[in-house]
């Protein structure tokens, strides 16, 4: 894969992290509509371009779980 094959996949990625983040804010600022909707579309998104990001960037699978795991341990009953 190319570099500008990986810098097109990680700018995706921004761009759908940063329209993620404004429907979660609109929810977050406006509780008594339901965007849940949208929030979902976007999040699909999201994991789309991570799961490409992650395959072509060799991201530490070993790290990544251990983060995880710390995740569900600190936030497991939230």
């Amino acid at each position: 894969m190319g570099k500008k094959e990986l810098e097109a996949i990680r700018s995706k990625l921004i761009e759908e992290l940063s329209e993620l983040t404004v429907e979660l804010i609109k929810q977050h600022n406006r509780p008594h509509k339901d965007l849940m909707k949208k929030i979902s579309e976007e999040y699909g998104d999201v994991v789309y371009w991570m799961e490409k990001y992650r395959k072509h960037h060799a991201l530490e699978n070993k790290l990544i779980t251990k983060k995880i795991k710390e995740k569900k341990i600190k936030y497991g009953k939230v």
